[in-house]
Formats: C-alpha cells, sequence, structure tokens
C-alpha cells in the first residue's frame, strides 16, 4: 500500500507524506537502500549534456548506489575523490563491519530492525531538503563525472515541472485539446528525444497522460495508442511499480481497447496486415492485464470478469 504517487522522485514523496500523514518517511525506498537509489534517481534525474548517457548525481548518492549494486559508478572517481582510495576504504570497512556483525549477533532481532517512519525530526520545505539532501553545490555525471553545479539542474527541474503545469491547465480548464497536444509533443521533444531530461523521467511520464486524454478528444486513435503505450513501457521498465500493480492493469485493459479500435480501423481500410497486428497486441494487452487482475482482485471481482469479457469479443 502507498499512500502516494509510486512515480515521484524521493524528495516528492517525501515533503507531500509529511503535508498530508505528519511523518517523515524512512523507509526502505526513501533510505536508498537496496538498490532504491539506483531506481528512483532516474524519476528527477537530468541528463549529462556532455556525454548524454548518465545523469548528475551527488556523491552521498553514488555512495548509496555503489554500496547496493554494481553499477557503473562503482568504476569512476566520486567527485574529485580518487577511486582507488574509495576501493581501499570499501575493503577496510567491509573488515570492520564483519567484526561489528561478530559482536552484534547476541542482539535481539528487534534491536536490528530499522523503523519505517519517525515523527522525531522536522522536515524542511522542498527548497531546502533538496539542499539538506544533496549538501555539496556540486553534482558530478554518473556517466563520464562530468561536473555542474546544483543550480543548474534544479533550474532545468524546476522549468520542466512548470511546463507540465501548464500543459495540465491548457487540458483542464482552457479545455484546448489541440493547443495541449501540440504543447506535450513539444515537451517530448525537447527535454525527451533530446536528453535533456532521463527517459523514465517522472514529468515525461506524467506527460503522457494528458497527451493521451488531449488525443482521445481529438479522436486521434493512433496518438491515443502510442501514448498508453509509452505509458506502460515506463512504468514497467522503470521497475519503480511491483509487477503486479492494479494501475498498470488498469492501463493494459485500455491499451488493449485503443488497439483493438485501432484494428477495427485498419479492418474498414483493408489493410489485413495492420489489422491483424493491433488484434494480436491488444490481446496480449488484455492477457497481461487479466493475470494481473485476478492476483489482485481475484477470479470473480467485476473487474475481472470485465477484461475476461473483452478477450472473448463479449464487449
Amino acid at each position: 500500500m502507498s499512500y502516494i504517487d509510486l512515480y515521484a522522485a524521493r524528495n516528492e514523496r517525501r515533503e507531500e507524506l509529511f503535508k498530508t500523514k505528519h511523518f517523515k518517511c524512512e523507509c526502505i525506498r526513501c533510505r536508498g537502500s537496496n538498490g532504491w537509489a539506483m531506481k528512483d534517481r532516474v524519476l528527477d534525474g537530468v541528463m549529462c549534456q556532455k556525454c548524454k548517457n548518465g545523469v548528475y548525481l551527488t556523491d552521498e548518492i553514488k555512495a548509496k548506489i555503489q554500496a547496493n549494486t554494481s553499477h557503473p559508478t562503482a568504476a569512476i572517481s566520486m567527485g574529485k575523490t580518487n577511486a582507488n582510495a574509495n576501493h581501499n576504504n570499501n575493503i577496510n570497512n567491509n573488515k570492520k563491519n564483519k567484526k561489528s556483525n561478530q559482536n552484534e549477533k547476541g542482539q535481539s532481532t528487534a534491536e536490528k530492525n530499522h523503523t519505517t517512519t519517525s515523527t522525531e525530526e522536522t522536515p524542511v520545505p522542498a527548497a531546502a531538503a533538496e539542499t539538506k539532501i544533496h549538501e555539496a553545490s556540486q553534482l558530478f555525471c554518473e556517466h563520464c563525472n562530468y561536473e555542474i553545479s546544483l543550480n543548474e539542474v534544479q533550474t532545468i527541474r524546476t522549468t520542466s515541472a512548470e511546463i507540465l503545469k501548464s500543459i495540465v491547465r491548457t487540458l483542464t480548464e482552457l479545455k484546448d485539446a489541440a493547443k495541449a497536444k501540440s504543447q506535450t509533443q513539444e515537451f517530448l521533444q525537447t527535454y525527451g528525444k533530446q536528453k535533456v531530461l532521463h527517459p523514465l523521467h517522472a514529468d515525461l511520464l506524467n506527460a503522457r497522460i494528458p497527451l493521451l486524454n488531449a488525443t482521445h478528444m481529438l479522436g486521434d486513435l493512433n496518438g491515443s495508442a502510442l501514448a498508453c503505450k509509452e505509458i506502460v513501457e515506463a512504468m514497467t521498465s522503470s521497475q519503480i511499480y511491483p509487477p503486479i500493480h492494479h494501475e498498470l492493469a488498469d492501463f493494459l485493459c485500455h491499451l488493449g481497447e485503443l488497439f483493438g479500435n485501432c484494428a477495427i480501423e485498419k479492418k474498414k481500410e483493408n489493410n489485413t496486415i495492420l489489422e491483424r497486428r493491433f488484434a494480436k497486441d491488444s490481446k496480449d494487452a488484455y492477457k497481461r492485464c487479466l493475470e494481473m487482475r485476478k492476483i489482485v482482485f481475484g477470479e470473480n471481482h467485476v473487474k475481472t470478469l470485465d477484461v475476461k469479457k473483452r478477450l472473448l469479443g463479449e464487449k
């Protein structure tokens, strides 16, 4: 269970939880343990403008990734620190940890466990929290170690977020689907295809949702199917969502419906090849959705029965 959007950056999640639930989250993911620092880095990741292969990280986040994964950052220097020195320090730390673990054998399980939440520390506003977590004023590319100021990265993140808000306002308040579609496509081109943000950045995923709605309002069936497909791909490949998740199942059901409608359109055009392809894609999406809903809701739940009917062509 989660109180907030799973596909959100660490600072955003923590701030939202404190504002709405009044606690500072110290779960495994928010601590960056068990490989979560590696996964979470993409959600607000700004791509290196030099190599275009890595995102900018603080030394703290690099250290967490190195401690939990075999990520390439382990092979490069952290900031201006010598990599060999880091390697030697890691060996020494491992030796110390082994001795410490031997001394801790007598401790009870309760003493070893970490609490997942805490209300002892008072969180600070988002901007200050970001500065607190990233104490250094410089960030470094995880791939080539190119250095950039934190302010530059924050400016890119802020600008991206403001553009996304503008797109949502255009669609929801102005009801201008055509303009919203154009704005979103321009945003995805500039910040996505030109590699300003990581391909799995939360803003790029969230931009596809108003795009999905705008194309639907405009009757752009192919555009809707593409947007929905990219949402599913991002949710799946990011590994942020569990493999079995009700929200992912909902998007798969919608994707199956869109592909099915595309197949109908191609049949009208006597395009047998594309008709068969879309029909197969529709069936595959429905099958994935059905397997998830069986587990999440059960065999006889209304949502499970609904997708069964869709697979049989009864709906």
